[in-house]
C-alpha cells in the first residue's frame, strides 16, 4: 500500500512536470512562449501625495529651525564639558537635561498643533465615501475600455 501511494505520487509529479512546459509553450505561463509576447495589463497611475497646507509646512519648518539651533547648543555644551571641572560638568548636565525637556515639550506642542490642523482639514474635505466610490467607478470604466467592451 505504501509503495502504491509512492508510485501514484511520483506519477502525478511526473505528469505535472510534463504539463508545465506545455502550458508555458501555449502562452498560459509567465514566460514568453510561442504564443507571442506577453501582454501586461495597464496599471492606473499612482495618485500624487497630497501637499501639506502652508500653515502646517510653516509649523514644521519652524520646528526644524528651532531643533537645529538646539542641536548646536548641545554641541557647544558638549565642547565645554570636555574642558570643565566636575562641578561645571554637573551644571552642564543639568543644562542639557533642561534643554532636552524643553525640546520634548516643544515637540509635543507642535505635534498637537499639526494633529489638530490635520483633523480640521479632514473635516473640511468632502465625504470620503463619495470620493472612494467615484475612484472605484473610474477604475471599472478603465477596465471596460481596456478589455474592449
Amino acid at each position: 500500500m505504501k509503495n502504491l501511494k509512492s508510485l501514484v505520487f511520483a506519477g502525478l509529479v511526473g505528469l505535472g512536470m510534463l504539463a508545465t512546459p506545455a502550458a508555458y509553450a501555449q502562452g498560459n505561463g509567465a514566460g514568453n512562449g510561442a504564443g507571442g509576447p506577453e501582454v501586461k495589463p495597464e496599471r492606473p497611475e499612482k495618485p500624487e501625495k497630497p501637499q501639506l497646507p502652508a500653515d502646517v509646512k510653516e509649523l514644521i519648518e519652524k520646528f526644524r529651525a528651532e531643533h537645529a539651533a538646539k542641536i548646536e547648543e548641545f554641541k557647544k555644551l558638549a565642547r565645554e564639558a570636555r574642558e570643565a571641572t566636575a562641578e561645571q560638568r554637573a551644571e552642564l548636565r543639568e543644562k542639557i537635561r533642561a534643554l532636552v525637556e524643553e525640546q520634548k515639550e516643544k515637540r509635543e506642542q507642535i505635534r498637537e498643533q499639526i494633529r489638530e490642523r490635520l483633523e480640521q482639514l479632514a473635516k473640511d474635505l468632502p465625504n470620503r465615501k463619495e470620493v472612494i466610490e467615484a475612484a472605484k467607478e473610474q477604475l471599472r470604466e478603465q477596465k471596460k475600455h481596456s478589455k474592449g467592451e
